[in-house]
């Protein structure tokens, strides 16, 4: 599972690590670059120490675009939180229905509900 590291004005490569872990998973990088249409040559550049030979700054229109898939991410997980509750409700509704069935057999009783 991946965790969220909060940053404190930290840099831009750390602030887009975090983000790209969280919406990719730690494998990041691939998927990162499909999404934004880039090489994953220059997500490494965008990755890599300012002031290294091979550092790149992150275009302003990457964070627009990071913007839109955690909004998606955050519909796309609220979505299925929706789907667990109702399962969730449905084998509570379903438990307690093979309660009573079970008392009642324990009881010796055939519940009238029951097919047979």
């Amino acid at each position: 599972m991946t965790t969220y590291t909060p940053l404190a004005m930290g840099s831009n490569a750390a602030l887009l690590d975090n983000i790209a872990r969280a919406l990719y998973g730690d494998r990041y990088k691939p998927a990162l670059a499909a999404a934004l249409g880039v090489d994953s040559r220059r997500i490494r550049q965008w990755l890599s120490p300012p002031g290294s030979r091979s550092y790149r700054p992150v275009p302003p229109g990457v964070w627009d675009e990071l913007y839109t898939a955690a909004l998606r991410r955050q519909h796309e997980l609220f979505l299925l939180q929706c789907d667990i509750s109702c399962v969730r409700q449905l084998v509570r509704e379903h438990r307690s229905k093979l309660d009573e069935v079970a008392l009642a057999l324990e009881m010796g009783i055939l519940p009238a509900d029951v097919d047979g």
